[in-house]
């Protein structure tokens, strides 16, 4: 149709990384308030692993929020994604109003104190968003995001090694360089193929 996103009946939107978000009339706040989507990994694989799990869970429960490999470079202002009837928008004009209600639940859930470890740099990086969860959101990505990266190449030049990680830590390490990849360079691999376990095991200890 000319967006960024695909509609199926009324209510079901595919967004431009094939995901579905469904609106529904009462967005269930209360579960979402009580999911468990905390970050304790702030690097920058263990934020974008975090992101994606909350945007999840926001879909799970009736909220937008904005997938990670949807963000585009210059694009979408302070939230990272625009609304509109525009060829280029990510959602439609009729969704305005609901993403202006969904936005302070977001800061709310954003800044539950257990979200993030005493440690973490993030929950300083909300605050300053002055209530804007969307904000706050991209804010969050901003260093952990090759959409807003200089030069995003930089990021791929090289295979993760497992080190001193676990091997499921490795794992997800791994599996987070493909998905850089893919959005990067639109190489898509992932371990299934003979070349990539090979390179998977050979990193590991």
């Amino acid at each position: 149709n000319g967006h960024r996103y695909y509609l199926d009946g009324i209510n079901n939107f595919i967004l431009a990384d094939g995901s579905l978000f469904t609106t529904i009339p009462d967005p269930n706040e209360k579960a979402l308030m009580k999911a468990t989507i905390y970050c304790d990994d702030d690097s920058h694989a263990g934020i974008r692993s975090w992101y994606q799990n909350f945007v999840q869970a926001c879909h799970d429960y009736g909220y937008y929020a904005h997938p990670l490999w949807c963000f585009l470079p210059d694009h979408g202002g302070d939230r990272g994604f625009s609304i509109g009837d525009d060829p280029d928008d990510d959602l439609p004009k009729r969704m305005e109003i609901p993403v202006a209600k969904m936005n302070h639940t977001i800061f709310r859930l954003l800044s539950k104190k257990e979200m993030f470890s005493k440690a973490s740099r993030l929950p300083s990086i909300i605050r300053s968003c002055d209530g804007d969860g969307y904000r706050a959101l991209k804010a969050i990505l901003f260093k952990s995001h090759p959409a807003f990266h200089d030069q995003p190449a930089t990021l791929i030049t090289t295979y993760p090694k497992q080190r001193d990680a676990t091997m499921l830590e490795y794992w997800k390490l791994f599996l987070d360089f493909q998905q850089l990849r893919a959005y990067i360079a639109d190489i898509a691999a992932t371990l299934d193929e003979d070349t990539e376990l090979d390179v998977f095991l050979r990193n590991a200890k």
